[in-house]
C-alpha cells in the first residue's frame, strides 16, 4: 500500500523540520546536482559496490544523508549505509555533523540503540555502515492511527499490519513504501488486541515503548552523549515490536567541540524543548531529550501535538512559553497517573522537568505495574510560582503598578470600611473554618470507616464511629440552618446522615435525612439547571430512598425511587459528565435485583442494561478495582434471573463472576463484605453445576465457601449473616452427598450445621432466623438417619424440629415461611410414623 492520505497541517512531515534553518535554493540545486554525481560515481564502481559494501537499493533519504540497504562483503550480512551527499562535503560542518553522529552511535551499546558497524571515506564519498531494521518509525504509525480514526471501519491492529507488510523503514528514522514481496508486520505485536487509541491496551503499550526510549536514552545521557533530535520519525519499531532510537546526527557529545553557533535552532520545533525552541543553547542538556520524549509520547496516546502554531514563529512561541493541553482532555483512556508523568516531562523550566531520563523510566515502569509514579501535579501555589519564574521582567512591573494603586486606595478606603471589612472577614473566615471542620471529618470518618471494614472483629468500633459522626452531622445543620450561604453543604450534610442511619439499620431516619436532603438539592437545581453535580446529587439520593424502600419492603415505592434515579443517571451518560455511567449502573443493578425479587419480568432487561453499561467502563478503565466488584455482583445477580430459561448462560456469567472475584482477591484486602460476595458467587455457580448432574465439582467449590465462611465467622462471631451463611453451606453439601448416596457424608455436614446453628443460638437467643434454621437442619437430619434405619431417632428429631418451628412462629408471627415449613415438618412427621 502507499500514503496517499493528506496530513492534518498540524502533522507536518518531521524530516523538513531536522534543522530549523532550510536550504536556500541555491542549496537545493547543489543538491539536485549530487544526486545526479552520487548515482553516477556509485555506478561506476561495479555491481554498485561502496568500499566493503554492495549497494542493493536507497530505502531513505533525509536532510543529512542517503541511506541505502547493502550487503557488507567480508562478513556477509546486510546493513543500512548512510552516505553523506557530495553537496555537503563542501560544508565542514556538515561532514563535522555526520563524522559526530557515527562517532556518538559508534560509542553506544544498548539494547534499544541502534549499532555503527564501521565507518569509511571511498573516494570523498563518506560513509558509515549501521544495524538494518525492518521496522517503522513511529510517525508512520502515528500518521496510520490518524487515518484509522478518520476512517473509523477497521481495527487498529488489522491496520497497522497491512502498513507493516508494505513498508519497510532503515535505522535512521526514514520510510519509504515498497512494493515487493509482502513483509511480516512490525508494530502488530505491540498493537494487536487495540481496535483505537482509546484503550488501555494501547496506553499501555506506548507507555512500554517511553519506558525502552526512556531508559535508552539515559544510557546515552551517562555515556555523555545528548541525542537533542527525539521525535517520532527517530524512534522505531522492529518486526517484535522492539524500540530503537535512531539518527544522532544532531547529538551532543560532552566535552566534544560544538559546530552549533549562537542563534541556530538545533532539532524539530514540533519537538524541541524550550530551551532549544529560544536558542538557548548554554541550556541544552539531557533534561532536553526528557521533554522531546515526552512531546513524542503525548501525540503518540492522543493523536495529536502537544504544540501548535501556524507558523514556524508560532510554535516555536508555544513550545518556549505554552503548556500542552490535557492529553485526557484529548484521550480519556489515559490514566490521571501517566498524565501526571507526561506532563511532568513537559515541564518548561528544566529543573520542574524529571532530572534524568532514568526517573522518567523508572515513573513509566512505575505505572505499567501499578504504583504510584514519583511526580507529583503543581498545587496552584507552585503554578503561581513557576507563571513568575516564567515572566520574571512583566510580573515585577505589575507588582509595582499593582503596589501603586493599592496605596492609593486603601489609604481612602480604610479609614470608611474598616469595621465593616473587620466583621466581613471574621463571618467568612468563621465560615471557612466550619466548612474545612466539616471536610476533615467527612473525609476522616469516611476513611477510618474504610479502614475499619477490612479489619475482623471491628463491627461495634464501627458503628460508635457512625454514632459520633451522627452527633457532628446534627451539630453542624444546627449551627447552618438558617444561613442561605450553606445551603449545599446542608443538604450535602443531610444526605451523609441519612447514610449512616442508612448503614446502621435505622430506616425511618435514613429516609427522612434523604427526603430533607432531596429538597435542598432540588432547590439548589431550581437556581443552577444545567449543574451535573446537583442532577447527580439528586439522582443518588433517589437511588438510596430506593434502597431504604427495598429494606421496608415497600416494592411500588423502591421501584419509583430506583426509575427517577436513572433517568437523572441516564441524563448524565448523554452529557458525557463524569458520574453518569457509573451511577446509571450502579441503580440499574438495585432496579433490576427489586424487580427479580418480586419476580417482575423486567428484571432481567434492567440488569443487562446495568452489564453492558459496567462493560463498557471496565474496557475504559480494566484497573479500577470497584467496577471490577460491580461487575462481578451484576454478573452473580443477573445469572439468578436468567438460571431458569437458559442455565447455560447462567453457568457462564457466574464463571466469569467468580474468575473477577478471585483476580480481585488477589488485589485487595480481604474484608468480610469482599469474602462473602465472593463465597455467594461460588455457592450459586455449584448449586447451577449440581443442576447439570456436575455434583463433584459442585461438591468441590463447595468445600471453597464453607472456608470462606468459616473464617467469616472466626473473625466476626457477633455478624449473624456470617453463621446462617455457613449452615446454608453445609446444608448445600449435605443435600448433594445424599443425592450421591454418600449418607454417612450428607450426615456430617448436616451435623456440623447442628452445632454451628447451637454456637450461634447462645449469642442470638431471640432469632426468628435462627429458630427457623435449626428446624429445617432437624428436619433433615431425620430423612437420612431414617434411611439408614433409625426411625426413632429420626421421630425424635423432627419432633424436635417442629418444637424450634414454633418458636420461629412465636417470635415472628406475621411471617408465612413459618407457618408453610411447619405444615410441611408436620407431614413428615405423620410419614415417618407410618414408615416405622
Amino acid at each position: 500500500m502507499s500514503y496517499q492520505q493528506t496530513l492534518p497541517n498540524s502533522f507536518s512531515s518531521d524530516d523538513s523540520e531536522s534543522q530549523i534553518r532550510k536550504p536556500a535554493n541555491g542549496d537545493a540545486e547543489c543538491v539536485s546536482g549530487f544526486l545526479e554525481g552520487h548515482r553516477h560515481f556509485i555506478g561506476g564502481l561495479g555491481r554498485h559496490q561502496l568500499g566493503d559494501y554492495i549497494i542493493k537499493r536507497q530505502i531513505g533519504r533525509g536532510g543529512m544523508g542517503v541511506v541505502y540497504e547493502a550487503e557488507q562483503i567480508s562478513l556477509g550480512r546486510r546493513v543500512a549505509l548512510k552516505t553523506l551527499p557530495f553537496a555537503s562535503v563542501l560544508d565542514p560542518k556538515q561532514v563535522i555533523r555526520f563524522k559526530n553522529e557515527a562517532q556518538a552511535a559508534a560509542g553506544l551499546h544498548h539494547p534499544n540503540i541502534v549499532p555503527v558497524y564501521g565507518v569509511g571515506n571511498e573516494r570523498g564519498v563518506h560513509y558509515f555502515s549501521m544495524q538494518l531494521i525492518q521496522g517503522q518509525s513511529l510517525d508512520e504509525v502515528i500518521r496510520e492511527l490518524i487515518e484509522l480514526a478518520d476512517h473509523g471501519q477497521e481495527g487498529a491492529s488489522d491496520r497497522l499490519q497491512a502498513v507493516c507488510n508494505d513498508t519497510t523503514a532503515d535505522a535512521c528514522g526514514t520510510t519509504e513504501t515498497v512494493r515487493a514481496e509482502p513483509r511480516k508486520p512490525t508494530v502488530s505485536r505491540c498493537f494487536s488486541t487495540c481496535k483505537s487509541v482509546q484503550e488501555a491496551n494501547y496506553v499501555r503499550s506506548v507507555a512500554e515503548l517511553g519506558k525502552h526510549a526512556a531508559d535508552a536514552l539515559h544510557y546515552a545521557h551517562e555515556h555523555g552523549v545528548i541525542h537533542r533530535d527525539i521525535k517520532p520519525s527517530n524512534l522505531m519499531l522492529d518486526r517484535q515490536g522492539k524500540l530503537w532510537i535512531t539518527d544522532f546526527g544532531l547529538a551532543r557529545i560532552t566535552n566534544s567541540q560544538s559546530i552549533t553557533v549562537s542563534g541556530d535552532l538545533i532539532g524539530t520545533a514540533r519537538y524541541m524543548s524550550p530551551e532549544q525552541a529560544g536558542g538557548r543553547l548554554h541550556e541544552i542538556d539531557h533534561r532536553s531529550d526528557v521533554f522531546s520524549l515526552g512531546a513524542t509520547l503525548y501525540e503518540m496516546l492522543t493523536l495529536t501535538p502537544a504544540f501548535h502554531g501556524e507558523s514556524r514563529e508560532q510554535l516555536l512561541r508555544a513550545v518556549e512559553f505554552h503548556g500542552p493541553e490535557s492529553p485526557r482532555k484529548r484521550n480519556p483512556s489515559i490514566h490521571v497517573d501517566l498524565e501526571t508523568i507526561l506532563l511532568k516531562s513537559l515541564e518548561k523550566r528544566r529543573d520542574d522537568r524529571y532530572a534524568t531520563a532514568g526517573e522518567l523510566a523508572d515513573d513509566l515502569a512505575n505505572f505499567l505495574e501499578g504504583r504510584p509514579p514519583k511526580a507529583k501535579r503543581p498545587g496552584p501555589m507552585e503554578h503561581a510560582f513557576r507563571f513568575a519564574a516564567r515572566h520574571r521582567n512583566w510580573v515585577v512591573a505589575g507588582f509595582l503598578v499593582l503596589c501603586l494603586l493599592l496605596a492609593v486606595v486603601s489609604t481612602s478606603a480604610m479609614l470608611l470600611n474598616q469595621q465593616r471589612q473587620k466583621t466581613i472577614a471574621e463571618s467568612a473566615l468563621a465560615s471557612e473554618h466550619l466548612r474545612e471542620t466539616q471536610r476533615v471529618v467527612d473525609n476522616f470518618g469516611a476513611l477510618v470507616d474504610q479502614r475499619l471494614e477490612h479489619i475482623a472483629g471491628t463491627q461495634r468500633l464501627r458503628i460508635d464511629l457512625l454514632r459520633e459522626l451522627e452527633k457532628y452531622y446534627e451539630s453542624f445543620v444546627t449551627k447552618t440552618a438558617d444561613q442561605p450561604s450553606f445551603d449545599l453543604d446542608l443538604a450535602t450534610t443531610r444526605f451523609r446522615l441519612g447514610a449512616v442511619h442508612q448503614r446502621l439499620g435505622e430506616h425511618e431516619l435514613s429516609r427522612d435525612f434523604y427526603l430533607a436532603a432531596l429538597a435542598g438539592f432540588e432547590r439548589l437545581r431550581h437556581l443552577a439547571p444545567e449543574s451535573n453535580e446537583l442532577i447527580a446529587d439528586v439522582a443518588l439520593c433517589h437511588n438510596n430512598l430506593g434502597q431504604v424502600a427495598d429494606s421496608q419492603g415497600d416494592f411500588s415505592v423502591a421501584r419509583e425511587e430506583y426509575e427517577l434515579s436513572i433517568a437523572g443517571y441516564r441524563q448524565l451518560v448523554l452529557r458525557g459528565a463524569p458520574r453518569g455511567r457509573t451511577g446509571f449502573a450502579r441503580t440499574s443493578m438495585n432496579l433490576g435485583l427489586l424487580l427479580a425479587s418480586n419476580n417482575d419480568p423486567d428484571a432481567a432487561r434492567v440488569l443487562e442494561q446495568s452489564l453492558e453499561s459496567l462493560t463498557a467502563l471496565a474496557s475504559r478503565d480494566p484497573e479500577n478495582l470497584n467496577i471490577q466488584d460491580q461487575l462481578a455482583l451484576c454478573e452473580n445477580n443477573l445469572a439468578s434471573v436468567v438460571l431458569d430459561r437458559d442455565r447455560g448462560r447462567a453457568e457462564h456469567l457466574l464463571r466469569r463472576a467468580v474468575k473477577r472475584y478471585n483476580y480481585l482477591a488477589d488485589r485487595r484486602p480481604a474484608s468480610p463484605e469482599h469474602k462473602g460476595d465472593r463465597a455467594l458467587a461460588i455457592s450459586n455457580l455449584a448449586a447451577v453445576l449440581a443442576t447439570g448432574d456436575d455434583r463433584k465439582s459442585a461438591i468441590y467449590l463447595l468445600e471453597e465457601v464453607v472456608e470462606l465462611r468459616r473464617s467469616l465467622v472466626e473473625s466476626e462471631p457477633d455478624v449473624m449473616v456470617h453463621a446462617t451463611s455457613l449452615v446454608m453451606a453445609y446444608h448445600q453439601r449435605g443435600q448433594l452427598f445424599a443425592t450421591e448416596g454418600d449418607i454417612e457424608s450428607a450426615i456430617n455436614e448436616y451435623d456440623l450445621a447442628k452445632k454451628m446453628l447451637e454456637q450461634t443460638m447462645l449469642r442470638f437467643p431471640l432469632s426468628d432466623r435462627l429458630a427457623s434454621d435449626m428446624a429445617r437442619t432437624l428436619s433433615n437430619l431425620a430423612v437420612l438417619s431414617a434411611r439408614i434405619g433409625k426411625s426413632s431417632e429420626a421421630i425424635s428429631m423432627i419432633e424436635e424440629a417442629i418444637e424450634h418451628e414454633a418458636t420461629a412462629i412465636r417470635l415472628a408471627p406475621g411471617d408465612d415461611r413459618y407457618i408453610h415449613l411447619m405444615q410441611h415438618h408436620q407431614t413428615r412427621l405423620a410419614e415417618l410414623k407410618v414408615q416405622s
